[in-house]
């Protein structure tokens, strides 16, 4: 998802570190700080890629802070623009099924990363990336609310 103002600032927060490191207030406040400030806010709501190309269970966590932000009424309104990429051939698409099979994974070294430079030089068909319609969370909610108290 990405969220949209006038700056853009892109932090890669494994959620490990953010476990670690911070305290989820720090980042709580940091996300908010950040949406205040009319930044741009990218994160992926599944958390992780899938290796199968299944579509994984959210993680609601950024969400809910962006979600927040507005109904703590810091913000008039939010505009969340879901995006989808999608390509045809996944870098493990001829190790997954073995992995699935028992087979197990091949761990990450220096030597391995040294290879995929030839590896990314392959060509892995077309990539897809679609940007949806902007979703207002001022609209839905007030949607949301009109479905409940309506007779």
């Amino acid at each position: 998802f990405f969220f949209s103002s006038r700056r853009r600032h892109t932090r890669f927060l494994p959620v490990s570190w953010a476990r670690r490191c911070v305290q989820e207030t720090v980042l709580y406040e940091y996300v908010q700080t950040l949406l205040l400030e009319d930044s741009f806010l990218e994160f992926f709501v599944e958390g992780t890629r899938s290796r199968s190309g299944k579509l994984l269970s959210p993680k609601y966590g950024l969400l809910t802070v962006v979600a927040d932000t507005y109904f703590d009424q810091k913000l008039p309104d939010i505009q969340i623009i879901p995006v989808t990429i999608n390509y045809e051939k996944v870098l493990e698409g001829d190790t997954f099924p073995l992995e699935l099979l028992g087979e197990e994974k091949v761990k990450e070294s220096l030597l391995r990363i040294v290879k995929a430079v030839r590896i990314l030089s392959q060509n892995f068909g077309r990539i897809e990336v679609n940007f949806c319609e902007p979703l207002s969370i001022q609209k839905y909610s007030n949607n949301i609310c009109l479905l409940y108290t309506s007779p």
